[in-house]
């Protein structure tokens, strides 16, 4: 049986998974257990297939960090807000 991910359709997987990143955090985190399991799928080659893709990974999972802390910054501080106001009406 041949395999499923081979050189010709590695860089449409790679595009699609990298794409979903910016999907929900729940769903990022599911993207990157299959680019990790992707990778580790290409560890046994003397040089990866997976290697041209490294620094489009990184930047991808990088993104997805700053827009997680920018969410979650908004949230605090929306939430501070309400607790200011609600302190100053108490």
């Amino acid at each position: 049986m041949p395999p499923l991910i081979n050189p010709q359709n590695l860089p449409g997987v790679v595009k699609t998974l990298l794409e979903s990143t910016r999907d929900e955090p729940h769903i990022a985190e599911q993207i990157c257990f299959a680019l990790s399991q992707l990778a580790a799928g290409f560890k046994d080659s003397d040089t990866s297939l997976f290697s041209p893709y490294f620094a489009d990974v990184v930047q991808a999972l990088l993104q997805q960090v700053i827009s997680c802390c920018t969410t979650c910054l908004a949230v605090i501080n929306k939430l501070v807000f309400q607790l200011c106001f609600l302190r100053r009406m108490g």
